[in-house]
């Protein structure tokens, strides 16, 4: 058998079968669910109207950055426990929770 300069052997290389990259294929880093970068400005635009009906309008600042800035590095799941505790101190009431909650996760994203 003669080898053309196109071949796998052309230049003394071996083959390397079917499996030599099965490790590679087979590792994956873990997926988490984030807020979609994309529609990130229509996710800020929904999130600033459910705010604009809260009543404390001191706390509306701190919650519109630490919930954008949980979702959108460490993770919705994340964000959502926030607004747990959020809710539990009497920061937002049940249904702002719910409504946040829908919000966060019809733009999440697994990236």
């Amino acid at each position: 058998m003669e080898y053309t300069e196109h071949s796998a052997f052309a230049h003394g290389g071996r083959h390397r079968g079917t499996g030599h990259n099965k490790n590679n294929r087979t590792a994956r880093a873990e997926r988490r669910l984030l807020l979609d970068k994309g529609r990130d400005k229509l996710f800020l635009l929904e999130f600033n109207h459910i705010l604009t009906s809260l009543g404390n309008q001191n706390a509306v600042g701190a919650l519109r950055g630490n919930v954008y800035a949980k979702a959108n590095g460490i993770g919705i799941n994340d964000a959502k426990d926030y607004l747990s505790r959020m809710m539990k101190e009497t920061t937002i009431t049940q249904d702002e929770f719910r409504r946040i909650s829908a919000l966060l996760d019809r733009y999440g994203r697994w990236r």
